[in-house]
């Protein structure tokens, strides 16, 4: 079943529309053959067109089944192609690649390769094509049921991979938060410890409920403290910054015996930031866990909405994490030229003792510490430039 040198030869899986025609139709009255499949599922799926085949048949075109067929060659006596493309309209669109030939001696020898191939080729015929055709709508209907079920698990599988990324990225955010929490944490304590501080601690026991107080054991007194070697008193009833083992921070009610009404919020209070008179408020979340703000200002200027500027603030230093919901262009001026200046503002109102303008609560000593915390702490006054504020330890520590 050789074809003769002088008839065009073409190969190509699939053949659909007029784009096989066009390439079929041959001057001169020689016979083209085209070697395809002739398969119920290519049909069914319209990777191939029985209507195409026929056409062809009209125009003389002499068709075979070429089993396993993969390869697009369109060979004559004069040129030669060799490529992507199969005889369809998405040969036509999508991107393919062809190479043409004219060399007569690599002409010949594809003539020669291929010979073998085509050997194990099989007519197709009016009555098969006819055949197929009878059989052929139920395929498809059986074929398209098959596709939405193929969509529907290629949809489900997407979903899951995507539920899968969402819940890995999602560990990924919460290791990364916890390991930004840990070196923020270990950032405060080397902070912490560089300060001057009282070289004894003061015993302290949290009182159970009613009250829930830190109060002070052996007779201490949380009002009198020695700091290198300088006598310091601090005044009751002010309140104090105080700093918790897990770094949480509040401000303390002090007196000589007990520390009480943990506040984690500031009153209003004027600050000229940027050449303007701004009121702030403040507040102290808990963020030892996920790494967050452990101070949230709230900002207010004449005339503009307000902000929440969200630090992280280690007695020193306070690193700017985020201003929500957006930074206005005077503050955005000032933080980007006198960032230093501004956080150095921030700290000290942090730092400097106050009293409350009303009468304030605040959390009791179990709220402050956390659940399941230990029952005997120990009390250090610490100083950084002017300011005192005191830091709690676990009893061992």
């Amino acid at each position: 079943m050789r074809a003769s040198a002088t008839a065009p030869v073409v190969l190509s899986p699939y053949v659909t529309s007029d784009t096989a025609e066009r390439v079929l139709e041959v001057a001169g009255g020689k016979p083209a053959r085209l070697y395809t499949l002739f398969e119920a599922h290519l049909f069914a799926s319209g990777a191939s067109q029985l209507a195409t085949l026929r056409r062809l048949a009209l125009l003389g075109v002499q068709l075979f089944h070429l089993p396993g067929l993969h390869a697009k060659v369109v060979l004559t006596d004069s040129l030669a192609t060799i490529g992507s493309q199969n005889l369809t309209k998405g040969g036509t669109t999508r991107l393919e690649a062809t190479a043409c030939i004219s060399d007569q001696s690599v002409i010949r020898r594809l003539h020669s390769d291929i010979a073998k191939w085509l050997d194990t080729a099989v007519p197709i015929t009016d009555e098969q094509i006819a055949a197929m055709d009878a059989v052929l709508p139920a395929l498809q209907r059986e074929f398209r049921r098959y596709m939405k079920s193929a969509a529907r698990t290629d949809a489900s599988v997407a979903s899951d991979q995507q539920t899968r990324r969402a819940a890995r990225e999602e560990r990924e955010r919460d290791e990364r938060k916890r390991r930004e929490a840990s070196d923020r944490l270990e950032r405060l304590r080397q902070m912490i410890a560089g300060t001057d501080r009282s070289q004894e601690t003061v015993p302290v026991r949290l009182a159970p409920p009613p009250h829930e107080t830190l109060l002070v054991r052996n007779r201490g007194d949380l009002t009198r403290w020695i700091v290198q070697a300088t006598r310091t008193k601090l005044h009751k009833r002010k309140r104090y910054l105080v700093i918790a083992p897990n770094g949480r921070l509040a401000w303390a009610a002090l007196n000589k015996t007990r520390l009480t009404q943990f506040g984690t919020g500031l009153d209003d209070t004027a600050l000229e930031l940027g050449g303007r008179v701004v009121f702030a408020s403040w507040e102290a979340p808990d963020a030892t866990l996920d790494g967050n703000a452990n101070v949230v200002i709230h900002l207010k200027a004449p005339g503009e909405p307000r902000i929440a500027v969200h630090v992280w603030f280690d007695t020193s230093t306070v690193e700017i994490l985020s201003i929500q919901p957006a930074i206005p262009p005077w503050l955005a001026n000032h933080v980007e030229s006198e960032r230093d200046a501004f956080a150095g503002e921030l700290a000290r109102f942090i730092l400097k003792p106050f009293r409350y303008k009303r009468n304030r609560t605040g959390l009791t000593a179990t709220a402050f510490l956390g659940d399941g915390a230990e029952r005997c702490f120990r009390v250090q006054l610490h100083r950084r430039g002017d300011f005192e504020f005191l830091v709690i330890h676990p009893s061992a520590a």
